[in-house]
């Protein structure tokens, strides 16, 4: 019996202390504030999970919209987690859609892609690098005038007569001020001040899901970002716009592939939003399609999914996908799962995920889940994803602008 039970020990203490790992593991994962729709209870798809108040499971169904409560989580309904705040919601349903369309945005401010030497008589020198401008900031104002295009950043430096210039920035949403003064180049005569800048930008994109109710509308699930920089381009107008896939070019381990298409210019709707989860705007016309409710990220598991994805003049097609992680607790706003393509026709015309397809929705369990946002340039298959959750929050500060 004694040999019995110091044999029994080993794994029970094994066992035991995989359980209180995975209990540490869920508690770093697990976010301190935590949604569910009015009339759900808190549960977690796919892990052994389960929410607790007062000793017992709780159904929490009476609980209406902006009520919020305090529940222990807990792992195999014994081992105390973690304790999060619980806020519940309105239900939500949205149609999922996967439509390409076209993105024309114009720069709030203008944004600096580089510096440059202006070629002056007694030499070159660098006005931008001298009054410590950098790549990437945003040029506001001059002497408290607002700039919002390339013509007009060069036209006031050409006016200054080469007297210092006093510049309103931004620096990774930091204000400041800087002066600068303008030289004269000896090509042209004109004063410069060294600055290359960027103040609009188009391209091609997904419409993740319409609203039918408000009209508003998600795309891309990722902020629009200036190809230089790498930064998030400051919206001033924008449109979304008519698109027309032409052709694919396909994705391989190193190259990241490309939808191929046209802009049109009939007008879809507005551009209002260009944000980290997303750019977001009303369309001008009604959009059919069937509505699905939005998944909270407690919803979303590991395991098979559709992604709906449009690759020619045909429209959106539904593709099998495997969602294989989920990061309930993800800081990034669209990093939130790691999706693998499985449909072998999805991979044999486009490699797996490309260029283009960012903002193409996920549904899982009849739910819509969120969005793919990058692709994983050595491994074309696979790519990251947004939740839905995120995106609609984004969404509800639009409906209050309006």
């Amino acid at each position: 019996m004694k040999k019995f039970l110091r044999a029994a020990v080993v794994p029970i203490g094994m066992v035991m202390f995989s359980i209180l790992f995975c209990g540490i593991l869920f508690a770093r994962e697990i976010p301190g504030t935590l949604q569910v729709r009015q009339g759900q209870r808190l549960q977690f798809a796919g892990l052994p999970l389960s929410a607790q108040q007062g000793g017992a499971v709780s159904t929490d169904r009476s609980l209406q919209t902006g009520a919020s409560y305090t529940t222990d989580i807990r792992l195999l309904g014994l081992i105390e987690v973690k304790k999060v705040q619980v806020q519940v919601v309105p239900t939500c349903e949205v149609t999922p859609d996967g439509e390409p369309f076209g993105i024309k945005l114009y720069t709030e401010g203008v944004m600096v892609i580089g510096v440059a030497d202006v070629d002056t008589a007694a030499g070159k020198e660098s006005p931008a690098s001298a009054a410590g401008i950098r790549k990437g900031d945003i040029l506001i104002a001059i002497n408290g005038k607002t700039v919002n295009s390339n013509n007009e950043v060069a036209d006031r430096f050409a006016k200054s007569d080469g007297v210092d210039c006093t510049l309103s920035m931004r620096r990774n949403g930091v204000a400041f001020q800087t002066r600068l003064k303008p030289l004269r180049s000896v090509a042209d005569g004109q004063y410069k001040a060294g600055l290359w800048v960027r103040d609009s930008t188009a391209g091609i994109g997904t419409i993740t899901y319409y609203d039918p109710k408000s009209g508003v509308y998600g795309g891309l699930g990722h902020a629009v970002c200036d190809v230089d920089t790498g930064k998030m381009l400051p919206l001033l107008e924008g449109e979304a716009v008519g698109s027309t896939i032409t052709g694919v070019e396909k994705g391989t381990k190193g190259r990241t592939g490309e939808l191929v298409g046209t802009l049109a210019d009939a007008r879809l709707g507005s551009l209002l939003i260009n944000g980290n989860t997303g750019v977001y705007g009303v369309l001008t016309q009604q959009r059919a399609g069937k509505k699905y409710p939005v998944a909270m990220r407690q919803q979303v598991h590991t395991g098979k999914a559709v992604l709906l994805a449009t690759l020619d003049t045909s429209g959106p097609r539904a593709y099998a996908v495997q969602i294989e992680q989920v990061r309930y607790g993800s800081s990034s706003a669209e990093h939130n799962m790691v999706v693998r393509v499985t449909d072998p026709a999805l991979i044999a015309r486009t490699g797996g995920i490309v260029q283009g397809m960012s903002g193409s929705p996920l549904l899982q369990d009849g739910m819509f889940v969120g969005a793919v946002t990058h692709v994983f340039v050595n491994n074309p298959e696979k790519g990251y994803a947004i939740f839905a959750e995120n995106m609609m929050q984004t969404a509800q500060t639009l409906e209050v602008r309006q």
